[in-house]
């Protein structure tokens, strides 16, 4: 992470069960629980690119190559 004065110190309160699952989240992908924080903000605001699972991507290639044979008849 950067530098702690790159950063602004808050605090706020949220729902525990909301708390267990960014813990859980931040467990599975080996961040603290600020840095999962700091990761959904980004992703809710845009900055990062939402992971696509791949079973959903394959259906969505398969969805556009099935658009483009049919223009191409």
């Amino acid at each position: 992470m950067k530098e702690n004065d790159d950063y602004y110190r808050t605090q706020f309160r949220i729902p525990a069960d909301i708390y267990g699952e960014i813990k859980d989240l931040a467990d599975e992908n080996d961040r603290s629980i600020n840095g999962q924080l700091v990761y959904l903000l980004r992703v809710a605001l845009g900055q990062v690119p939402v992971p696509v699972p791949e079973d959903r991507m394959k259906t969505l290639i398969r969805e556009v190559v099935r658009e483009e044979l049919g223009r191409s008849e």
